[in-house]
């Protein structure tokens, strides 16, 4: 023996050079595949466990298996940190697991560190074939080059279906995004879809003057807030402006394009002017006809 506490079943591979051990137990036959096994055996309302202590704490750290219910518990400085539930169910910071993997803490942060200028990936695979990824291209090298992508694993067909950049830029259907949102449909022409589930679909433009919006109500109304519509395309391909309807007055319903004024009379409804130097001052052409006569003109 080697050691205060050595117990050999076999050891004819030999036996190897020890250091800090204080127990060893070896079973190493020229067979090459003897296991060594230490059990310990409990009671079935019991634990069996096993202690790490110092002259302080005699079980500061310990591995315990619980065999009424069948979980296995590790502790660090006194207090329980990982538990594993009957179901295979793994626990950080809580003791009854709800998952594959349940992290539990005030403020958890998971990290993932690769090497310097190498890439790292979470893979998801469903029946033994991959599917998608989290992707952080630390390839590319040290800067904002570093884009992260939600990739398509799926085989033969690789490619990043949504780029973040460093620098915010956000990329669908292009690794280069060159905005904070660049979309690429590639040779489909419908590059994007905003849809509403409600009878009203509103898209909202703003800057440090102000909002104005964009809806859609099966037609397109512009508006510089969210409530004070504009202008209006109906879904006739009618115009227009200062009003919402293509009933004006008594003049009917109106074709094409529909103006209405507010009511000072010294403030022109519509301005049409000719800037061309080469037409006479103050000049402009207005052009009415129908049925390809001209009606009217100045």
């Amino acid at each position: 023996p080697s050691k205060p506490l050595h117990v050999i079943k076999s050891n004819t591979e030999g036996t190897p050079t020890f250091s800090d051990e204080v127990a060893i137990f070896q079973n190493n036959s020229a067979a090459l595949s003897s296991p060594s096994h230490i059990g310990i055996i409990a009671g079935s309302n019991s634990n069996s466990q096993i202690n790490f202590g110092d002259k302080d704490d005699a079980d500061i750290g310990k591995i315990s298996y619980n065999h009424t219910s069948n979980y296995l518990r590790f502790f660090t400085n006194t207090s329980e940190r990982l538990r594993i539930d009957n179901a295979g169910l793994v626990g950080i910071g809580t003791t009854s697991p709800s998952s594959i993997l349940d992290i539990n803490a005030d403020a958890p942060i998971v990290t993932i560190e690769s090497a310097a200028s190498n890439d790292s990936k979470i893979l998801f695979v469903e029946g033994g074939a991959n599917a998608v990824s989290l992707f952080y291209e630390g390839s590319a090298g040290p800067g904002t080059d570093n884009n992260f992508h939600i990739r398509s694993e799926l085989s033969g067909s690789e490619a990043n279906l949504v780029t973040v950049g460093l620098d915010g830029h956000v990329g669908i259907g292009t690794d280069s995004p060159t905005h904070h949102l660049h979309v690429n449909s590639g040779t489909t022409n419908v590059v994007a879809v905003f849809e509403s589930s409600d009878t009203e679909a509103t898209i909202r433009i703003k800057d440090t003057t102000g909002t104005a919006a964009i809806q859609s109500r099966n037609d397109f109304r512009f508006c510089t807030s969210e409530s004070t519509e504009r202008m209006r395309l109906n879904s006739d391909g009618k115009l227009l402006v200062g009003t919402t309807t293509d009933s004006i007055g008594t003049m009917g319903t109106l074709s094409r394009l529909g103006v209405v004024g507010g009511t000072n009379a010294s403030v022109p409804v519509a301005v049409i002017a000719d800037t061309d130097t080469s037409v006479e001052a103050g000049c402009c052409l207005l052009e009415i006809s129908y049925s390809n006569d001209t009606a009217w003109s100045e």
